[in-house]
């Protein structure tokens, strides 16, 4: 009863001072809590605007509720509502939502990531926009007294063609709030597919002119009136604590306004961000001492021995006439990079804590501060920027959260905390390595598989920081021990098992350490769609098959999957393409987030420097609501996946990150991008997430391309000719 609702229930309206039309929608879900996070919109919390505000003067202002990180979340929620409100997505207001757990889907909380924004808000957006659609004509037919199957709408206006009446939405505000009449489900009438105007068709960046005049607002442009800059200083390696500070000393330096601890270290107080850095330089090793007793104090090359020793993987018997092939394959650290690093302004105040945040979790940092203020729900206000410069999962985390909101309850101002680039590279968690060993068993076909990781585990950093805000702490506690006991590491297993007709043996083993690890662009498919996808042109070669018609056979009954994959080979021309000694073809297909990915790349190496001259891909996500971003999503995802597979890691010296910026962590710089050809498969299925998707095959496709092209099979990333 708490999760269903009538659908009187479902949208609630109300009227401000100012004349505007307030519509709350609450969000149904069925992961969601019962109370607060069920879906039943409560009035007494205070009718705001969840997602819709009406101005007197016709303006229309549409709160997403998904973090807009470059992915399109604007412009796609902006168009479902748009299709159904019959209101042209470029009329729209775009506002970012505040954190509240009314917009929440994840156990009740806002959370960005997973590729699941537009399949989670398909249906949503537009029952909200045709439900305000059929609200207003049902007022406009009551005040002009004609039949409701009379009264049409034409962009944001209603019109009766009969007697010539024509008024804008607007202009109805107060009879909509006041309309009593109860609506069912069957009321509500989705614009059927064929008559869609904007669905599948509106190619328009609803941000294009913000971005491009540079006015948008990052979190890192906000400011207030007597607002401080916050630097934190940390350990130099992961797990290490601050042992001791002279504080009379480090108060001395110029420009110091305060010098704080908190739980990650020292917090160093200015006017500035630039004064908070020339402190910095002039701190010395007498002012601050660390304890590093507990921190991770390895070496990458001993991690990875570490990984590759645990990998215990039994031979199976190879009888007559059966072939066994075997690999190891190792993937680094990574880190995120995002444009824009880490930073948050807080300010604690008597009775309300407001924090200004670009976060892919919200409602985390709500949590957080609630409990730590010793706040109750209404006095905390979490405010989200409008654009994340960057995600990829880095926002999603809470060290920069904690450390503002610490540092806000031990001041009397609004603070600023800034992460400078390097902060974000050496004190960031992390995608884990791995280390990946694999071997087959073939005949006629593929006999067996054995596919074993060692990773460290992502769950167990959910369980020990996430999961205590998301749910009752015992949840926590019993999914990481759980997990621990039985020796499962399930993210690092995603993506290793795909639709090919395989006798899969999948397992994992989980390494602990004291480096930080987290969601990465793709997650447990960033290591395993270059694994698998490399593995499957061996096992092809083992067998003597050409590796597209090999996976054809595999894919058999994928339907879908056998379409990209057919395209893509299409696309590509790769039945007339001739290998060289030094440039050829390699292809990859790889399902995530319940799409399906097939690329080809076109790869030359010369004098020992890879040279990636094209990458086609094909795509099939179901329905699509904006194609253009579609195809940029996916030619995202090869970028960021190419610039891991080229140039990626993060490589320890006795626990110290050794790259610290992009002279040492290099991106794939636009001279070396590739030429990126996209198609989509049209679909009228379920739409499905494509933010990530296109990055797992991009490494497989490149290093099959270089054993196609050079015998040579390289299987470690970053690629080392």
């Amino acid at each position: 009863e708490n999760i269903m609702t009538s659908r009187r229930n479902f949208i609630a309206y109300g009227f401000s001072a100012g004349g505007s039309l307030l519509v709350g929608v609450p969000v149904l879900s069925s992961n969601s809590f019962a109370g607060e996070a069920s879906g039943v919109f409560t009035p007494d919390k205070g009718m705001s605007s969840l997602y819709l505000e009406v101005s007197p003067n016709n303006i229309f202002y549409l709160t997403f509720d998904k973090a807009e990180m470059g992915q399109g979340v604007i412009t796609g929620q902006a168009t479902l509502f748009g299709e159904e409100a019959d209101i042209h997505p470029q009329a729209l207001q775009m506002r970012p939502a505040m954190a509240d757990s009314r917009y929440g889907t994840i156990l009740g909380h806002m959370i960005t990531g997973g590729s699941t924004s537009t399949p989670e808000r398909f249906d949503l957006m537009r029952r909200v926009g045709a439900t305000y659609r059929l609200k207003v004509r049902q007022s406009a037919a009551v005040s002009w007294k004609v039949p409701l199957d009379e009264v049409v709408t034409e962009n944001g206006y209603v019109a009766h063609r009969k007697s010539g009446k024509r008024e804008s939405y607007a202009s109805f505000n107060q009879s909509v709030a006041a309309l009593d009449v109860d609506i069912d489900d069957s009321d509500v009438q989705l614009t059927p597919r064929s008559q869609w105007k904007y669905i599948g068709k509106f190619n328009e960046s609803i941000d294009a002119k913000e971005k491009v005049t540079g006015s948008p607002e990052f979190g890192i442009d906000f400011s207030l009136d007597g607002m401080k800059t916050a630097i934190v200083l940390r350990s130099p390696a992961f797990g290490g604590v601050l042992k001791s500070f002279d504080q009379k000393a480090i108060q001395a330096i110029p420009y110091v306004e305060d010098v704080v601890q908190v739980e990650s270290g020292l917090a160093i107080v200015c006017n500035s961000y630039w004064r908070c850095l020339k402190v910095k330089q002039a701190i010395t090793s007498r002012m601050l001492e660390w304890d590093n007793s507990g921190a991770s104090l390895h070496n990458s090359a001993d991690l990875k021995k570490q990984y590759r020793d645990s990998l215990e993987i039994s031979t199976p018997e190879v009888k007559a006439g059966q072939k066994l092939v075997s690999a190891e394959y190792s993937l680094p650290y990574l880190c995120h990079a995002p444009m824009e690093p880490q930073n948050a302004v807080a300010w604690k105040r008597k009775d309300r804590f407001d924090i200004w945040i670009p976060t892919q979790g919200p409602t985390l940092v709500k949590e957080y501060a609630k409990e730590h203020a010793d706040l109750e729900d209404e006095q905390v206000f979490v405010h989200n920027s409008k654009y994340l410069g960057g995600g990829f999962g880095r926002r999603g985390q809470l060290d920069y959260m904690i450390e503002v909101i610490q540092l806000a309850l031990k001041v009397t101002y609004p603070v600023k905390l800034m992460w400078s680039r390097e902060d974000d590279m050496m004190h960031s968690p992390m995608r884990p390595a791995s280390v990946h060993k694999l071997q087959a068993v073939l005949e006629k076909d593929v006999s067996s598989w054995q596919h074993k990781i060692a990773a460290e585990s992502i769950i167990q950093e959910i369980s020990n920081g996430m999961m205590p805000l998301m749910a009752p702490s015992w949840v926590g506690s019993a999914l990481g021990g759980m997990l621990r006991l039985i020796g499962k590491n399930p993210m690092s297993e995603e993506g290793a098992k795909q639709p090919y007709d395989l006798p899969y043996d999948v397992s994992s083993i989980e390494h602990e350490s004291e480096v930080p690890v987290t969601f990465w662009r793709s997650v447990g498919s960033s290591h395993n769609g270059f694994v698998v996808e490399s593995f499957m042109d061996e096992v092809a070669h083992g067998l003597g098959k050409d590796p597209y018609e090999f996976r054809k056979v595999l894919l058999s009954k994928s339907p879908r999957a056998a379409r990209v994959l057919e395209q893509v080979v299409n696309l590509s021309a790769w039945k007339e393409h001739k290998a060289s000694s030094n440039r050829a073809l390699g292809v990859a297909y790889h399902f995530s987030f319940n799409t399906h990915c097939a690329q080809v790349a076109d790869v030359e190496v010369i004098d020992g420097k890879i040279k990636v001259h094209k990458v086609y891909a094909v795509v099939d996500c179901g329905t699509v609501i904006n194609p253009d971003i579609v195809v940029k999503q996916v030619q995202s995802g090869i970028i960021f996946g190419l610039t891991a597979a080229l140039h990626g890691k993060i490589e320890f010296k006795d626990g110290v990150v050794q790259q610290d910026n992009f002279d040492t962590y290099p991106l794939l710089m636009q001279a070396d991008t590739p030429d990126i050809v996209v198609e989509i498969v049209p679909s009228e299925e379920q739409a499905t997430g494509i933010g990530e998707p296109g990055l797992p095959p991009i490494a497989g496709a490149v290093g099959n391309a270089i054993f196609a092209a050079t015998g040579k099979r390289y299987r470690d990333l970053p690629f080392q000719i």
